[in-house]
Order: C-alpha cells, then structure tokens, then sequence
C-alpha cells in the first residue's frame, strides 16, 4: 500500500490513526466516518452511509467545510463477515484442455468525485489550506471537480470469493483518479490465501456489461424500473489489486489479477446449468432463464454422454419465456402477466376462501414515486410572477 500523496487524504487518515491511539475509535460494529481530518459520523452498515450520500456530503460541507469522506470499517466483525480477496474456479468446459476453466466478466467502472467530497465552485472562495496546494482549476478559476470521470471496461475473474471488484493501480490512472489530487476512501483489511493484506480502497460506479456488445444490461427502451439509472450496479468499494504482477511471463503473458466481487451476483439474475457452459446475467428473471438457457435433467459427469437439446435458433425465434411456479400444488402461485410486461401476480389458496392476490408491477411503482415527486416540487414552487 502506498503512502498517502494528497494532503486532504494523508489528514484524514492521521485523524484515523490518532482516533486508534486516542480510543475515539473503538472496538465497535460500527463504521468511522472522517471528514476534513474530524470524526463526524457512525454508521451500522455501509448502506446507511450510502442511500443519503449526496445529501449527507452536503450536510458535511455545510457544517465542517470542504474536504473529502474517508470511513473506517467496523473492528468487531466475525471473521467470516470479513471482506475477502481469493480467487475460485469455475467451471467453463470449452476453454481450458483440462476441462475446468474459468468464467471472465467485463465490467464498466466510472469515478463520482461528487459522491466522496464536497468542494467550493469556484478558487477564490477561502480553501482549506492542505486543498490549496492540490487544488485543479479550470482557466477561468473554476474548481475542476471531475464529477464524472471516463466510463472505462475491464476483464475480471468472476469471483465470488473475493467481497469487492479490484482493479490494477494502473486501471485507476486511466480512470482519471491521480493520486496528487484524488483521495481514497478507506484502507480495507482483506483476508487472502497468504494472510490479511491492506488495500487502498475507492468508492467507483461499478456494472457488468454485455460480454458481446459492451452494453448494458438494461435496455433503455424497455426498462423494468423506467425512472431507475439504466445500469445494473452502482456505488461499491473498489480495492486495489494485491501483489500485482505487471512483468510478462516466459511465454510472453500476464496474467488478469482483477477479480470480479460480488457486485455481478448481487446486482443480476444470474443462472447456471451443469454441462451447459455459460452463465446467464441480466436485469429481470426472463433474461435468464427458459429452455434454452436452463435445460431441465443435466448431471455433470464425464462418464455421462451429452443430452441433445432443442435448436437455439428454435428459442430465439419465440425469444424469452414467460414464467409460471407453482408452490404445493398450487397453494401459491407466482406467475408473470401477459398483459403487462415486467409484471408478475402472487396468489395464495387461489379460488378458496381465504385467497390473496399480491401485484407486482415494477413500472407502475415507477410511474407513482415520479408523479408524487413532481406534485412535490410543483408544491414548492415559487408562485409566478404576474407581469400584467
């Protein structure tokens, strides 16, 4: 891990240390929030720090100034909870001569410098002297904020073992994150096959793309969540990579030590088929599932002949299923609407007297949140000016 270059990183992460030293940061579940080399701030879990992100780093520049977030994670986690780096194998028959070969994901990371720190607009306000020496402006004296950085893909191993996505030190630079001008938000204890190592981590907008087309999974015309961002993912700790190899090997190759995390497996549907050799990823449960990609009575097992199954062709001619279970004979019933799409019913004891019908419609959620948020600001408006 490398020493701290910036100096609005270096005094929080002294605020840090001298909070061990001093006990102001103790042995607790809970996560240490810095700002400005100050403890403002714990947090249960990750999430609570994160929904109101924009609106508590407002908050933090109001009440303590312009600076940078930097969280320290709970002490008193059991060692399971705690974050991991180690790679896994998956299974991917058709590519390695062994027969157990690995899967690789792409995935788009992007920096939000306005989602870890707070800064004036323009450089003749009053800065904090350690932002003074490490401050970008434009030529017209306006802070250089770089909200949103370039959207850059790169090739990972799909790895559940690993808790967050990792990135080479170089895949940073390129994401326009410069250590002289851009702070970290944590150093993250990681549990490896050869011990606990320290990694200096970012916060980054993180997605996994279409592996073919370099899209994303979402289609903007045909959304589930109309008004959600049209990407799977967001907001995730990003750790830099551990023991990173960047010298070719005899035959010339370096190896891909970026590891994927969680993020794929919590952000998609995600299925998988003994035998089938790929692994489906998508917004909704259509995406991923029907004949052709979930064959029903597949065993992985050499001394097995393959199963035929029906053409693919055949498949994306009538495209993705709809999608029926039944529960128990039918006591409960889950089952995708032929009306509406992205719209699913749950019924319990259905045609008994105690029946209950529960809609699902991401859409129509999406439409209501939308109206109430414009009746609100349309509430808040000044009245208009009467010009007559």
């Amino acid at each position: 891990m490398r020493i701290s270059e910036f100096t609005p990183e270096a005094k929080n992460i002294q605020a840090a240390i001298d909070g061990y030293r001093n006990g102001d940061i103790c042995y607790s579940a809970q996560y240490t929030l810095i700002w400005k080399g100050i403890i403002v701030d714990r947090a249960d879990s990750y999430a609570e720090f994160t929904a109101d992100r924009l609106a508590r780093l407002d908050r933090y520049l109001e009440v303590y100034g312009p600076h940078w977030l930097w969280w320290e994670s709970p002490l008193k986690a059991h060692p399971n909870d705690a974050p991991r780096q180690s790679r896994c194998c998956m299974l991917e028959r058709n590519i390695a001569y062994h027969g157990l070969g690995q899967y690789y994901i792409i995935q788009s990371f992007w920096k939000r410098a306005d989602w870890v720190r707070r800064l004036p607009i323009s450089t003749s306000a009053t800065l904090p002297p350690e932002l003074e020496a490490n401050i970008l402006s434009t030529e017209e004296g306006l802070i250089y904020c770089q909200s949103e950085g370039p959207k850059l893909a790169f090739s990972s191993l799909l790895d559940s073992g690993a808790t967050f996505p990792s990135l080479c030190q170089v895949d940073f630079h390129f994401l326009g994150i410069d250590a002289n001008n851009y702070a970290a938000q944590t150093v993250e204890s990681l549990q490896t096959a050869n011990g606990i190592v320290h990694a200096l981590t970012y916060e980054l907008f993180v997605s996994p793309l279409d592996q073919s087309t370099m899209e994303s999974l979402v289609d903007e015309d045909d959304a589930v969540w109309p008004y959600h961002p049209k990407y799977l993912g967001g907001l995730c700790p990003v750790t830099t990579v551990i023991n990173e190899t960047t010298e070719p090997d005899e035959n010339g190759f370096i190896p891909n030590q970026r590891l994927s995390g969680l993020l794929p497996f919590l952000a998609c549907y995600v299925t998988s088929t003994p035998t089938r050799n790929n692994i489906f990823l998508g917004e909704d449960r259509n995406d991923v599932m029907g004949g052709h990609k979930t064959p029903g009575h597949r065993r992985w097992d050499i001394s097995m002949p393959s199963r035929q199954t029906m053409p693919w062709n055949i498949f994306q001619t009538y495209r993705d299923p709809k999608i029926r279970f039944s529960h128990r004979d039918g006591v409960i019933i889950n089952e995708d609407r032929n009306d509406i799409r992205h719209a699913s019913t749950t019924t319990t004891y259905q045609g008994q007297a105690t029946e209950r019908v529960i809609q699902h419609n991401p859409r129509a959620e999406c439409n209501e949140a939308e109206a109430r948020r414009q009746a609100e600001a349309a509430a808040q408006a000044p009245p208009p000016i009467n010009t007559v």
